[in-house]
């Protein structure tokens, strides 16, 4: 098939092959949705938005979406999504976040399911790379992915996979409390050590993330204390800030050249 985009053996031996879905695999889509719903464990409800049949079939013919797929023989076993941000969707799809970044440069990872006899093998990982590798190929500079706040295990899961807790804010489509977590596609960010202060993942709160950050701390990593708690690591970095001044730079600059044209006219 000229669509598959890797392929690679499972730890039962089989093999998984994943491609962009398309118009035909919403049902297939839709059905692991259904199944990935009825295995949510206790408390998880709020983790994820039910879907029916037509959103998928939107979403899949949305231009501004790719979906990929990873199929064991004739079962789709896991999706995910990448959504290309632009001046015209960037309000709705990420509210209250200051990238630095122009808009046209945004890929937001969404849209995950791995089928519950699947898991154990890293499936959220290898969905996470590809669409890095996608995004990279269409000239996207950021990764960012919204998680609600109480989804702990979700943003560990994305700080294992390089990603930094940078802002939170409310989610457009349901007012839930979410986390934007952030990953630079070219290169790593660099951080001071950690700081002795440490969040409590079960107690995290908006005003936490966003005071810290405030301050040019964000979190960076976590740790397991001796109680099976998840307590998050703050550390420093001029990333964000720096990204920032250069978007006001960029901005002056766009600025001071239609100054120009409007004079040469």
């Amino acid at each position: 098939m000229s669509n598959i985009l890797d392929r690679y053996v499972l730890n039962d031996g089989n093999e998984i092959i994943f491609r962009r879905l398309e118009e035909q695999d919403v049902y297939a889509m839709y059905q692991l949705h259904l199944r990935t719903l009825d295995n949510l464990k206790k408390g998880q409800e709020c983790f994820l938005h039910r879907k029916t049949f037509n959103d998928f079939m939107r979403m899949v013919n949305n231009p501004d979406m790719q979906f990929i797929g990873g199929f064991v023989g004739d079962r789709l076993a896991c999706q995910s999504a990448v959504k290309y941000i632009n001046h015209q969707n960037r309000d709705a799809n990420l509210p209250d976040i200051n990238l630095g970044v122009g808009s046209d440069r945004i890929a937001l990872f969404e849209q995950v399911a791995v089928d519950d006899e699947f898991r154990g093998n890293k499936l959220g990982t290898k969905m996470v790379q590809m669409r890095e590798n996608i995004a990279r190929r269409d000239g996207k500079d950021c990764a960012v992915t919204m998680v609600d706040l109480k989804n702990y295990f979700s943003y560990r899961s994305h700080l294992r996979d390089g990603f930094n807790i940078m802002q939170a804010a409310i989610d457009p489509e349901d007012s839930g409390k979410i986390i934007y977590v952030y990953k630079d596609l070219h290169k790593n960010i660099e951080f001071g050590n950690a700081i002795e202060e440490r969040l409590d993942a079960e107690k995290l709160t908006i005003e936490q993330v966003n005071n810290w950050g405030k301050l040019g701390y964000f979190v960076n990593g976590f740790e397991i204390d001796d109680k099976e708690k998840t307590q998050l690591t703050l550390a420093k970095t001029n990333y964000f800030i720096n990204l920032n001044n250069m978007s006001e730079q960029r901005q002056v600059s766009a600025n001071v050249n239609m100054l120009e044209v409007e004079c040469v006219r």
